[in-house]
């Protein structure tokens, strides 16, 4: 059954789910939900966004036009995004642009294609970003998956398993 006509078939869908309410991103339109009755724009934002994340009870996105920009909604409220909400990963303009991202050990990863960025705290008051020291980037969210004690990914050599602090190479490498 459609629950919305109109969307870009190019897109690549990404999906979070936050109080029977489920939120996605296509890269080409802005952000959407759907409660299971209605199909919906999502009201507080209109930015176009290629991923979503629900992380300390707030929905994140990373901007499609910017992509080393994430903006988040307030804490408990996945539709009303306050004009502070976004940090960069690492900076404006940068050419490595965020890639995909996992939660592990309460703090969410962010990934780039070179690297990947820890972002510590809970919200904005107290957000602290920092260099990973695990130090290898992944190609795309679709590479990137989570269990309680690592995070598995593909990077330009391989496939690799983080544990919050190292990167352990756990194939052969890959030509």
């Amino acid at each position: 059954t459609a629950i919305k006509t109109g969307l870009t078939a190019s897109g690549t869908y990404r999906f979070a789910t936050a109080n029977d309410v489920i939120y996605y991103v296509n890269g080409v339109n802005g952000p959407r939900k759907w409660d299971f009755t209605t199909e919906a724009s999502n009201p507080g934002t209109t930015t176009v966004s290629n991923n979503i994340i629900l992380h300390k009870d707030q929905m994140m996105y990373v901007d499609a036009t910017s992509p080393t920009r994430v903006f988040f909604s307030d804490k408990g409220d996945f539709e009303t995004f306050t004009s502070t909400n976004f940090f960069y990963v690492p900076s404006p303009k940068t050419a490595d642009p965020v890639t995909g991202w996992a939660v592990l050990n309460d703090n969410l990863y962010i990934f780039t294609r070179r690297t990947k960025w820890a972002l510590y705290g809970s919200d904005i008051s107290n957000f602290v970003l920092r260099r990973s020291t695990g130090l290898k980037g992944a190609w795309a969210q679709e590479n990137i998956q989570s269990t309680r004690n690592h995070i598995y990914f593909v990077s330009e050599d391989g496939i690799y398993r983080f544990n919050g602090a190292t990167d352990e190479l756990i194939s052969k490498e890959i030509r």
